[in-house]
Order: structure tokens, then sequence, then C-alpha cells
């Protein structure tokens, strides 16, 4: 019996170690079945502390898989665990790794429930930014608010990104968890829209802009007007977007900021979309105006010919505005230039400046057809510098093959697996031939003198 379960033993190590060797991509789920195995543990945290945007989805699918199991349970599985990492709780991964060692040889469902919660929490912590800190937030009430400690130290040091996931949570969650979120933005007076107009990061704004757009909260109007002309456009068009969502909610209000822009007021018959049509149409007209100046400038120039002074005009555009509506056109001048044989007599640094803007501009399909020659021009700004080593340009032809390697801890319990298993066969061999002698005793005649230790060849259990 005890040879059947070394072997099973080995042979699960090695399936494990196999999967290790084949390095990061395995999923999260395998990777958390891991983290319940002492042998692999250490490696399969150290993944979910590595854990990157990508991964979103299957901690997402992770934390799934956990609330299918009832929470009270989970929450009485997690009593002991919690009360003997009392002293790491200052340390949320410190604390929630305790967790899932403690939870160690629980075999239950709880258990399992509860060291996806942790290992998902983990990786949550790990990305970071909105969605990172509002997939952690979603946690604080699983398992009974088992992990909030954990949730609270994450949103603590979250800023303006805490703010914004815990205002996702109060639009995605489910209701207890929607007045939970609105209970802790009110602890950081954070649940008022005027509150929220001290926030400073830009993406946090914008997603917050987006959910009171989505909700047509009346008290969210005001701030949303002032944000249709900030100067981020992803704030920008967040307002934007947010003050079109609340359709005819909104013409009062645009009414008012069409007047203060445009010095006289709308016709009575627009309506909201015109309204936000001839609005947006005027600030953007105010905001874009040298750019714009410089569009036409850089048009004129390249009419006449004159490619590389349509190039610096379009540079000088872009620069007044990265956001340029006719960015793409704007990118095609400076493309021009900087393939123009008239651009060879200039420096290699002023023909990669164009073309890496020009690649910033046009977007990913033209930074893509662009990588090539880049490289090249960079390689001749260094070569110009007196840089020989061709290894530093980033040139194909000097780029050796690098042989794949695989982590030497990955390697050595591969090593430690295969021997296992080598002494669990051992071992299987030695009781079928022991099982095999012991059919031949009990077939020949039994010697009453013999001693049953001499007769006897059953393996102790």
């Amino acid at each position: 019996m005890r040879l059947r379960r070394s072997f099973v033993v080995a042979a699960a190590a090695l399936f494990l170690t196999e999967s290790a060797l084949a390095g990061d991509d395995r999923p999260l789920r395998e990777w958390m079945q891991t983290a319940r195995v002492p042998e692999t543990r250490a490696d399969a945290l150290a993944r979910f502390r590595a854990a990157k945007p990508a991964d979103l989805p299957e901690l997402k699918l992770l934390l799934d898989d956990g609330r299918r199991v009832p929470g009270e349970g989970v929450a009485r599985m997690l009593e002991d665990p919690r009360r003997d990492c009392r002293s790491k709780v200052s340390d949320a991964d410190a604390w929630l790794g305790c967790i899932v060692e403690k939870l160690d040889g629980k075999t239950t469902v709880n258990a399992k429930s509860a060291t996806e919660f942790a290992c998902a929490l983990i990786g949550a912590r790990a990305i970071k930014g909105i969605d990172g800190l509002a997939l952690a937030a979603s946690l604080g009430l699983d398992a009974k608010g088992a992990f909030e400690p954990a949730v609270q130290h994450t949103l603590k040091g979250g800023g303006d990104e805490a703010i914004a996931a815990l205002y996702t949570v109060r639009r995605d969650g489910s209701v207890a968890l929607k007045k939970w979120a609105a209970e802790r933005l009110e602890a950081m007076h954070m649940r008022k829209p005027a509150e929220v107009a001290t926030m400073s990061d830009a993406a946090s704004v914008a997603r917050v802009l987006s959910i009171f757009g989505a909700w047509h909260d009346p008290a969210a109007l005001g701030l949303l007007v002032e944000r249709v002309d900030a100067d981020r456009r992803e704030v920008r068009d967040a307002a934007r977007a947010g003050v079109r969502a609340y359709g005819r909610e909104a013409i009062w209000k645009l009414r008012e900021a069409y007047r203060e822009v445009a010095g006289q007021a709308a016709p009575d018959d627009w309506f909201s979309k015109r309204l936000a049509d001839e609005l947006f149409g005027r600030l953007d007209a105010r905001r874009l105006g040298p750019a714009m100046e410089a569009l036409d400038s850089a048009r004129t120039k390249a009419k006449e010919g004159h490619v590389l002074e349509a190039a610096d005009e379009a540079e000088r555009a872009l620069r007044l505005a990265p956001d340029h509506p006719e960015r793409h056109e704007l990118a095609g001048f400076l493309l021009a230039a900087a393939r123009d044989p008239a651009s060879a007599t200039q420096p290699a640094e002023r023909r990669e400046s164009r073309l890496f803007l020009a690649s910033l501009a046009g977007g990913d399909e033209l930074a893509a057809t662009l990588a090539t020659e880049l490289r090249g021009l960079h390689a001749d700004v260094l070569a110009a510098r007196g840089v020989s080593d061709r290894t530093l340009t980033g040139a194909p032809s000097a780029v050796p093959v690098a042989e794949p390697r695989r982590n030497p801890k990955f390697v050595a319990g591969g090593a430690l697996a295969a021997f296992a298993l080598a002494l669990a066969w051992a071992g299987e061999v030695l009781r079928r031939r022991a099982k095999r002698g012991e059919q031949k005793v009990q077939a020949a005649p039994i010697d009453e003198n013999a001693t049953t230790a001499e007769v006897s060849s059953e393996e102790p259990s």
C-alpha cells in the first residue's frame, strides 16, 4: 500500500514538474493546483505575483470557480489560517501566501475555493491599475469578508485608480457589493461628483466620467460638461460620450455651455445631438486653431513641391496637438520627407526623428511598416557616433539566435521527480516479486517447526 501511494505521489510530482518545465504559459488554474502542493507552492505563488493585465480573464474564471462554493463553508475553513497568519496582515502579499500555506493538506472543496480566492487576489494586486484593483475590490465580500483586510490594504495605496476601481465595482457588482463599494467611497470622501473633480489621474477620471454618463446622474452632468474640452484626449472623449448619453436631459446644460463659448444663444430648434456637435466643434476649433493652421500650411507647401518644408509644418502641428484629428495626413507628410532623396543631405537623426513621429501619428499599422526602416536609420546614427558594435543597432543580422534555456530550478525538479519515479517503480517490481514468492510459499507444505517470520513474506503495511 505504501509503495502504491509513493508511486502515485511520484507520478503527480513528475506531472507537475513537466508542466513547470513548459514555462509560464500554463493556465492559471493549473498554477492554482500547484499552489496546493508544498514542493511547487513557491513557484506557483511567484507566478501569481508576476501576473499581467492579460491574465485578468483567467483570474476572473478562478473567482467564478471559487464562488460556486457557499461562502459560509469557505469562511469556516479560513478561520484557523487567518488566526495563524494574523501577525502578517500588515503585508497583504505575505498574509495571502501564509493563508495558502496553512491550507496545505486540506482537500475539501472549501479549501480549494479559499486557495482560488487567495491566488486571484495575489494576481489582482500584481496587475494593479484600475482593472486589477477592481478585481481585488470585487473580493471584498467573498467568504463572508474573510479577505477584506487584504482588499482594504490593496485599495489604500491605489490613489485615484482605487477610486475608479470602486466606481467600477459599484457599477458592475452585486447589490451587496455595490453597497459595500459605495460605503468605501463615502469613507474616502469620493462619492459625490464635486469630490471626484479633485482627481488628477487621466485614466481614472475618464473611467469615472464614463460611469457617470451611464448612470445619467443629474448631479454629475455639470462635471461632464466641464471636461468636454479637457487637455487629455481620454478625459475629453469620456466626458463627451457621457454628455451624449444623457440625451434630452443634457439640453439645458449644453445650451449654457454653447452660450458661453459662442457668445450667443443656440437656435431653439437645436436639440441635444445638434447642440453637442456644434459645441464640440467650436471647442475643437478653438483648441486646435494653431495646429490646424500648421496643417493648412503643410498642405500648401506640399502642393508647391516643398516636401521638407511641408514636413516641418506637419511636425509643428503634431507638437501643438499630438491628438490632431488629421494626424494620419500629417504622418504622410513626415513619411514623404523622410523618404525624399533631398533628405539625404540632412543628418540621419533628423530623418529618424521624422520617421519615428510618423509612426506615432500613423497608428499601429504604419508603425509596424516603418519598424525595419527605423532600425536601419538608428544603425546609421550609431555608426556616425562611432559605435561599431552592430549588436547595439538592433539589426536582424547582428542578433544571434539564442538557444532556448531552461530554468535550472525546473531542471533540478525534473531530475528529482524522475528519481522518485524510478524508486517507486523499483518498489513496485519488488512488491510483485514478493507477491509471487508468497504464492509459492502458500502452495508449498508448511513446516510446523518453522517460525512465522520464516514463512510469511507479506510486507508490513
